[in-house]
């Protein structure tokens, strides 16, 4: 009886027979012989020439042996007899069956099953969410707002100290374009149609379209009435204001290809420049942060940084339409801002559709993708023939290229490889992707990979092949939202240009000299003490104190020579820098004939572009591009420096050196700004209807008018500001003398029923006596109320 547990011995062969080895193992599972010290496999090829011919002799060897053998059982003849050695069959691999998955029925449940390992379920809904929520709070741009928003309390601190009884700088323009935001969320909740007709400059017409509209912040205007809450909603959107132009500046240049501290000393130096310091008591010029979140958001739709050319694969709709959006925000708070802004969106515009005319010429039809000749430069195009169905080239392409060039006709069997790239390969390493290892002993078996846990597959974004025609689409759309809201909004300014004109002389006169860009205004706390002397020698120090900080003109001037930007970026970023600087000098560059006044001058007053100073935003960007450019620089110098020592990397002082730009650009912003307290609504604006005029009137006192009028709105006379001039200066000359019959009736002729007078603030004013007057021969009536009279017009 054979025993089946151990290895059949080897049948010796027939005299003269070749040798042939029974086993019918793979080659890959025979044992391997020892050469010299070391063990191993063959190599690859060996093996690869020896398994096609082994196998055939193999496998015909054993099928002999078993027929000898089955021919030896059907004659009967015992082996034992025969006096030869018993003959075992060859048995080939033991198959095994397939185990049972089941249990039977009736069977006990496997208690094992305990132990066996459970596919891990995929994340619900709810988890996704908050892994991506909490992904979202640490990412780049969330802590870039986080620091924004907490600079901006610290830097425009006492704020928010009183927010609900103070305003920054004065009780000017701050309480009127308080009264602004305010009016706009009452009139949009209650009479849209009535916006543009305010409850001010009563009875003038389009009374609200005096200056910017601050219409996009329609939604904060319609939390909370009267003026307590007027005020804090504006010192809230003072801060955010200041919050959005550093996140605005640091996404633009972070865009562009500037490092976290370089963009980060970009964003500090635009939003806390010296000059915006005087602008504090204007909201509509402190809200620009759109304007660079804006460029950034267009920037990155279409795949464009200064650091990293146009990358077509990074395109993306999505940042474009947002990036129009935005814009149009920015262009519905108000004209002094928004048409400098649709002039250089106008331009960006421009420069795209040139670049895209150039590519599309490129990538002609008509025009074939020329294919040099492999190794001989210089010669002409060449379009290698395509091999026939045996190997051999077509004639009737190997002729035509025989044709353009007689002297290269390259084989079709060889294939040219292309050069190789050893500038890109590393100096210890072979350029080849693999390395041949020789010895068997050097080889190295690689370990199966790690099974990797199952992941959900996301889904790729799409990008925007060719031309990017949904991109251009978007572009159109985005251009026609944008024009169109600035001309809906501009319609009751141009209704108002009739009685306005143009303000040429006005911006003759605001027009800054070029010594200006290095005063500082007096609500700088570094340099407004210093530069008091020289500011006096402006005309309207206010909007002439242009100093965009010192330490911003030293890095941009660094970043001329040392930047990580290219020179010919730089070239064009100190070209835009000059024309920027023309154009903020108005009239005082040649007149203005050929930069400031042909693309502001014909604009009506009532645009409020009469300040050509305001343009300085443009050169403080500019700067802060260029200052970006040298801080990066630095600090990929500093790196490369701590690289050298032990350990690597920078210490606690070559850190601080890295953050001083940053520390310094901050420093020569901080604010000196005065926050007068507000005076208190008294309560007959609180009761007294409407039409009525306000005494004392004037042109600081009337926008606190406006202010107290929150809680009613109702209509009044008085209007502040420098708009609608003529009318208001008419208006207070007539009823100097009220009450008296003159000023009575004139009052009546304009639609006015009820005179307040105000007694505390009418102290030291024309009509300190007012109340003290007899009115019966003037057939009005007086009542006394709390701190004030009201008078009654027939």
């Amino acid at each position: 009886m054979t025993d089946k547990s151990q290895p059949a011995p080897p049948v010796p062969a027939p005299s003269g027979a070749k040798q042939v080895s029974l086993d019918t193992r793979p080659a890959a599972e025979k044992p391997q012989r020892r050469f010299g010290l070391f063990r191993g496999k063959r190599p690859a090829s060996t093996k690869a020439e020896e398994a096609p011919t082994a196998a055939p002799a193999v496998v015909s060897a054993a099928a002999e042996v078993r027929a000898e053998s089955d021919k030896a059982g059907d004659k009967g003849v015992p082996e034992a007899a025969s006096g030869k050695a018993p003959q075992k069959t060859v048995a080939g691999p033991k198959q095994r069956g397939k185990l049972p998955t089941a249990r039977p029925p009736g069977a006990p449940p496997d208690p094992w099953t305990a132990f066996a390992t459970t596919p891990e379920q995929e994340p619900g809904r709810i988890r996704r969410g908050l892994r991506v929520a909490r992904r979202s709070l640490i990412h780049e741009y969330a802590l870039a707002i986080y620091a924004a928003c907490l600079l901006a309390v610290a830097m425009t601190w006492p704020t928010l100290r009183y927010p609900m009884h103070t305003l920054p700088q004065d009780l000017g323009d701050p309480a009127r374009q308080a009264w602004q935001v305010s009016w706009i969320g009452h009139i949009l909740l209650t009479k849209p149609e009535q916006l543009w007709q305010s409850n001010a400059y009563f009875p003038v017409q389009h009374s609200f379209a005096f200056g910017d509209s601050l219409l996009g912040y329609a939604l904060a205007g319609m939390i909370g009435t009267g003026p307590g809450a007027a005020i804090l909603r504006y010192n809230v959107l003072f801060v955010l204001a200041h919050a959005l132009l550093a996140i605005g500046a640091y996404a633009l240049v972070r865009q562009l290809g500037a490092l976290r501290t370089g963009a980060a000393v970009a964003a500090v130096a635009f939003t806390y420049a010296p000059w915006r310091l005087a602008q504090e008591g204007h909201l509509d010029i402190i809200s620009a942060g759109g304007i660079p979140l804006a460029l950034a958001m267009l920037a990155r739709g279409h795949g464009y940084s200064l650091r990293h050319g146009f990358r077509p694969e990074r395109r993306r709709i999505g940042w474009v339409a947002a990036g129009w959006l935005v814009a149009t925000w920015q262009l519905s708070l108000g004209f002094s801002l928004g048409i400098p802004f649709a002039y250089v969106l106008g331009l960006l515009l421009v420069v795209l559709t040139v670049t895209a005319l150039i590519r599309l010429l490129r990538r002609a039809p008509w025009k074939a993708s020329p294919q040099a000749v492999p190794g001989k430069a210089g010669s002409e195009a060449v379009t290698p023939p395509s091999p026939g169905p045996a190997g051999t080239p077509d004639p009737a392409k190997t002729a035509s290229t025989a044709t353009l060039a007689e002297t290269a006709k390259p084989s079709p069997a060889v294939v040219a490889e292309p050069p190789l790239d050893l500038s890109k390969a590393d100096v210890l390493e072979s350029p080849h992707k693999e390395r041949r290892r020789w010895l068997p002993a050097t080889r190295r078996r690689r370990a199966p990979a790690p099974a990797k846990p199952r992941q959900r597959p996301r889904a790729k974004p799409k990008q925007v092949r060719g031309f990017g025609w949904w991109l251009i689409v978007t572009n159109i759309l985005g251009a026609q939202v944008f024009i169109g809201t600035g001309l809906l909004i501009a319609i009751p300014y141009v209704l108002r240009a009739k009685d306005t004109g143009s303000r040429l002389e006005e911006i003759t006169f605001f027009s800054p000299p070029l010594r200006s860009l290095l005063i500082g205004p007096a609500e700088s706390r570094i340099w407004g003490a210093a530069h008091a002397t020289p500011r006096e020698s402006l005309g309207w120090a206010a909007e002439m104190s242009l100093l965009p900080g010192f330490v911003l003109y030293a890095l941009a001037i660094a970043g001329l020579f040392l930047s990580i930007w290219r020179l010919r970026h730089r070239l064009v970023l100190v070209a835009g820098l000059a024309v920027a600087v023309i154009l903020t000098l108005g009239t005082n560059f040649f007149g203005g004939r050929w930069t400031y006044l042909p693309l502001f001058g014909h604009l009506p007053a009532a645009f409020d572009l009469r300040i050509p100073g305001r343009l300085m935003l443009w050169v403080t960007l500019l700067l802060a591009v260029l200052a970006a450019g040298a801080t990066d620089d630095f600090v990929r110098r500093a790196e490369q420096f701590a690289a050298q020592r032990i350990p690597p990397w920078p210490g606690p002082w070559l850190r601080l050196a890295t953050l001083t730009p940053l520390i310094l650009v901050a420093l020569e912003g901080w604010n000196a700004t005065a926050h007068p307290v507000v005076p208190p609504q008294p309560s007959a604006m609180r009761t007294v209807p409407g039409p009525m005029l306000v005494l004392p009137t004037a042109e600081l006192t009337d926008q606190t008018v406006q202010l107290w009028t929150t809680t009613k709105f109702q209509r009044v006379a008085n209007g502040g500001g420098s708009f609608a001039a003529q009318h208001q200066n008419e208006l207070r000359a007539r009823v100097a003398t009220f009450p008296d019959a003159a000023s009575t009736d004139y009052l009546i002729s304009i639609g006015v029923t009820k005179v307040l007078l105000l007694r505390e603030p009418a102290m030291g004013t024309p009509w300190e006596a007012a109340g003290d007057r007899p009115v019966d021969s003037l057939h009005i009536r007086r009542e006394d109320v709390p701190d004030a009279v009201v008078f009654y017009l027939n």
